[in-house]
């Protein structure tokens, strides 16, 4: 479990934060916590255009999907509320080729990203951006076994933020039980404070792994805001299986500004038969995983004030009941340092596939917390239809708060939609219609139409 995330577009509106009983429901815009500056790679494309060297035409994948929004928000204008409706109109883009050069050897081009407009000119997003490239760069691998080097926006997984960078991106084997990574660049998380002149990251891991059997790497890496260290770390992770059905994976991080730990996090899968059992420990510690300064990009920031420190004790546990009927059950116990209280949270789910491709499912949960009065029950049903090329959909959320929230001590929500896939799969279209209640919104409906295209080629020309 890593606890700082970036949000995806698809990340529903409620968010329940179990790591944090104190943060029991968060209602929000993604755009509204992660500003980027349009990396400028562009004219990279004009590779697109060239034929690769092996006479083959590259391999192209597009995936466009065009995504219309319909709501109502009150927002401040001249001093008074006004109730407008907002209807944005989203573009979300994908695009990836690749063998422009010999089979040994690839060159190829990826990069993703969204644009919005609103239809109706209401001013909800004045302060937000309108549009991000999320990632463009080219990737080049070849040469020696398990090399590439990507130039451009990419994200670098297994950090502490899954670290954004602007920037040169290097893999590598070094021998056939040691791989070596390293990057360098600008990171795109952060606020352009005084401009990105002396904004510099860079950092590395050194694995040792043996195929699928073990890894244990050693990883470091620092930023640099207007050319003084704002950021450094340093940690190890490790997976290990010892059999089939047992394994250990983990990670510990310490920081070395403040000389402290980071997180631990570390988790054990055991599976026998159709059982499942994934007992798992975290230990994070506010202060050295957040920055308090303005060019810290996460929506968590406020809670470096606090000080806390989090130990959550829990375990997991599935099993298939026949071939179509699932249970599940999860138990946790979270330990607050600072403020010498314990939460308790118990979850049982049931999940029923009725048919191939269609099922339904339901979900109770408990958070238990008597001294700091922030337990609620949480319950939900869901169904997914297949009807071969086509599905429907309907999802129902109940919260009920054991001390309310804005003087409203529930939220519900619920959404029922469904979609069609033409042309062999290359256009969906999906729909839906969504209603909340809750202690930000009395009654909210939202409305949405989604129209994605894909278009693959890559063969021979003559």
């Amino acid at each position: 479990m890593r606890f700082i995330r970036r949000l995806r577009k698809d990340t529903p509106v409620v968010y329940f934060f179990q790591t944090n009983p104190g943060v029991k429901l968060l209602l929000a815009d993604r755009n509204k916590y992660f500003t980027f500056s349009v990396f400028r790679c562009f004219p990279l494309i004009f590779l697109l255009l060239v034929p690769s060297a092996n006479g083959k035409t590259a391999e192209v994948e597009f995936e466009s999907e065009t995504v219309f929004r319909l709501m109502e928000r009150t927002i401040r204008e001249n001093g008074a509320d006004t109730a407008k409706k907002i209807v944005p109109i989203y573009e979300y883009f994908r695009l990836d080729t690749g063998q422009l050069l010999e089979r040994e050897q690839d060159l190829s081009f990826h990069a993703y990203g969204w644009a919005r407009h609103d239809l109706n000119s209401s001013g909800f997003y004045a302060d937000n951006p309108e549009g991000e490239l999320l990632y463009g760069y080219l990737q080049y691998s070849g040469l020696i076994r398990n090399f590439y080097l990507r130039l451009g926006r990419q994200y670098i997984p297994g950090y502490t933020a899954d670290e954004g960078l602007d920037g040169l991106f290097v893999n590598s084997d070094i021998s056939p039980f040691l791989a070596v990574e390293a990057f360098a660049g600008q990171s795109v998380s952060l606020a352009s404070v005084g401009g990105r002149s002396g904004d510099f990251t860079a950092g590395g891991r050194l694995k040792s792994h043996l195929e699928n059997h073990y890894s244990l790497g050693l990883y470091y890496r620092f930023a640099s805001d207007d050319g003084v260290k704002d950021e450094e770390e340093a940690g190890f992770d490790l997976s290990l299986i010892f059999l089939d059905n047992f394994s250990v994976s983990g990670r510990s991080e310490w920081n070395l500004i403040t000389n402290g730990v980071n997180e631990h996090s570390y988790q054990a899968l055991f599976t026998i038969s159709k059982l499942q059992i994934r007992p798992f420990i975290d230990y994070f510690k506010y202060r050295n995983i957040l920055s308090p300064k303005v060019n810290n990009a996460s929506p968590f920031r406020f809670l470096v004030n606090s000080n806390e420190i989090i130990t959550s004790l829990g375990a997991d546990i599935s099993y298939l009941l026949y071939e179509k009927i699932s249970f599940g059950a999860k138990a946790i116990l979270y330990d607050y340092k600072i403020r010498q209280e314990t939460a308790r949270y118990v979850s049982g789910l049931s999940a029923w596939r009725y048919r191939e491709l269609s099922e339904a499912g339901l979900e109770l949960g408990f958070m238990n917390s008597p001294a700091l009065e922030d337990g609620y029950i949480l319950g939900r049903v869901y169904i997914y239809h297949d009807l071969s090329g086509k599905f429907l959909t309907a999802d129902m959320v109940y919260t009920r708060y054991e001390r309310g929230v804005r003087r409203k001590d529930y939220s519900f929500f619920a959404s029922v939609g469904g979609g069609i896939k033409l042309f062999k799969d290359r256009i969906e279209v999906r729909a839906s219609l969504d209603y909340s209640s809750d202690p930000f919104f009395d009654n909210d409906f939202r409305g949405l139409v989604s129209v994605k295209y894909n278009f693959k080629t890559g063969e021979e020309t003559e």
